[in-house]
């Protein structure tokens, strides 16, 4: 089982100057299925806890899917980010409890972010397009552009109330 940490008071997050640690290896530059299951709660009392899944660009732009725990409700939550700019594509309450095993599918010039819950019923959160212009479109899989990196993080969120939080995932696969 692999475990990333962060401390409380401070905020963990994968975003631009990312301070979340993670775990990631070279993407694919074709189709792909990549999925990791979180064995671990984001549920907190103050603040947000995170475990996720990020698709980095050469270029420095990335599309992250992430667990996000607000109180007692979890959410499965999917953004692109470029340029410094936070693009939500999509979000969805999901189980309560541990586990989840989130799940990047691409197909061509598409990605489509789903969540599985422990009895395996899947739930497609986002898609996007990849490779054009416009809203949800970005060079992060453009077909046969290598995509810099892809792998798995822990985070927090909320500045000095963001609560302590270990990510145990379970199991990552790659095909």
């Amino acid at each position: 089982m692999l475990t990333l940490s962060v401390p409380a008071g401070v905020e963990h997050q994968w975003f631009t100057g990312s301070s979340a640690p993670a775990v990631l290896r070279p993407a694919p530059t074709s189709d792909f299925t990549f999925r990791a299951r979180f064995d671990s709660d984001v549920r907190s009392a103050s603040g947000h806890r995170l475990q996720g899944l990020v698709l980095e660009s050469p270029d420095g732009g990335f599309l992250r899917f992430e667990l996000l725990g607000a109180g007692a409700r979890v959410q499965a939550s999917a953004s692109l980010v470029e340029g410094g700019r936070l693009t939500p594509l999509g979000w969805q309450r999901v189980a309560s409890e541990a586990p989840w095993t989130l799940e990047l599918v691409r197909v061509g010039a598409e990605i489509e972010c789903c969540v599985l819950d422990a009895e395996g019923a899947r739930t497609t959160v986002a898609r996007a397009s990849f490779g054009g212009e416009g809203a949800n479109h970005t060079t992060v899989t453009s077909p046969g552009q290598r995509s810099a990196r892809i792998g798995v993080y822990a985070g927090n969120a909320f500045g000095q109330g963001a609560p302590e939080h270990t990510a145990k995932v379970g199991a990552i696969e790659l095909r």
